[in-house]
């Protein structure tokens, strides 16, 4: 089935910002409360998970495009697109251990 990325609809951000402070939410935008949402409860998030610009996000040493389907936050892959939940748990600990290599002499 084919799905409209484009689609999109702006949702107020209840609350306060999350406590990650690389996060930079944009008030008001969907992929960013979806996002915030989640973070709060993955466990192998890597420690520089941040907002580099626009939808792209840091994950450990690879750059993410993220986007918002219907109520899933998705990660672009190669060719297509997978949950950002499943990313997370397949390669959320590797990539924390290759930017904490990456990073020990600095």
């Amino acid at each position: 089935p084919e799905v409209d990325l484009a689609e999109e609809a702006d949702l107020p951000v209840a609350g306060p910002s999350h406590t990650n402070p690389y996060l930079s939410l944009r008030r008001g935008n969907r992929l960013d409360v979806m996002v915030e949402d989640l973070v709060k409860n993955l466990p192998h998030l890597p420690s520089n998970f941040r907002r580099v610009e626009g939808d792209r996000f840091q994950f450990g040493t690879k750059r993410l495009l993220l986007v918002a389907v219907g109520s899933v936050v998705m990660v672009s892959v190669g060719g297509g697109f997978t949950k950002f939940t499943d990313f997370t748990a397949r390669f959320g600990e590797e990539e924390e251990r290759k930017w904490r290599a990456l990073t020990a002499g600095s």
